[in-house]
């Protein structure tokens, strides 16, 4: 839970993390899940907590992984960012990580080739991509020295 890491982001500001599946969450109570809003797969407490840590801490991360398998969630997400101020809009573009989940994807998908295609049909743009498969990782990892 998000909500967990807040204590301990406050007490290590610098810690550097990287939330799962943009805070979507699987086997929910189904009491749960209903609270959840049919087309906006992501939009629950852990996401709206996921983007208030990214706000407040510097290395705060999110990745797609599992979730980058559900067109519905690009569109829903790109829906989500044009609702936002171009401040925080640029903000979160700049902590979304590729993710992959390797074989979990492959539950929801037919190949790797397929997962791909969804991320290259989704939406975003040439720039925001490369930032979610390169630029964003390598700030995650500390590997950005520009």
């Amino acid at each position: 839970s998000p909500f967990t890491w807040a204590k301990v982001l406050k007490e290590y500001p610098d810690l550097v993390i990287d939330f799962a599946h943009f805070g979507y969450q699987y086997g929910l109570a189904s009491d749960v899940k209903s609270r959840i809003p049919n087309g906006l797969p992501m939009k629950g407490e852990w996401f709206d907590k996921i983007i208030s840590l990214m706000k407040e801490y510097p290395s705060v991360y999110t990745d797609l992984s599992y979730t980058g398998c559900m067109p519905e969630f690009y569109r829903s997400l790109i829906l989500f960012l044009k609702q936002q101020n171009p401040d925080d809009r640029a903000l979160i573009l700049g902590r979304i990580l590729f993710g992959s989940d390797f074989s979990v994807n492959l539950m929801k998908v037919q190949s790797y080739l397929e997962y791909y295609h969804i991320l290259d049909d989704s939406g975003f743009d040439d720039g925001e991509v490369q930032g979610f498969v390169q630029k964003n990782p390598m700030k995650f990892l500390r590997m950005d020295w520009t």
